[in-house]
């Protein structure tokens, strides 16, 4: 089962990054991709997206400006 970790600046991509979530949660069961929104309050932010990058086999990267 791949494991898909969505990459995104809050400033300025939040909405981009949600809705590629979305559609790809159409797709794969939203327990195979991984957003910040994930992590409980008061985890290790930084651990965390450490080892969600880790064990990813697709990284997508949102970009706003283009």
């Amino acid at each position: 089962m791949p494991k898909i970790f969505i990459s995104y600046r809050r400033k300025d991509s939040l909405l981009h990054a949600g809705r590629i979530f979305d559609q790809l949660a159409l797709q794969f069961d939203k327990n195979q991709m991984f957003m910040d929104f994930a992590i409980p309050t008061g985890g290790d932010f930084p651990q965390i997206l450490r080892d969600a990058v880790a064990n990813c086999d697709v990284c997508l990267v949102t970009n706003p400006q283009y």
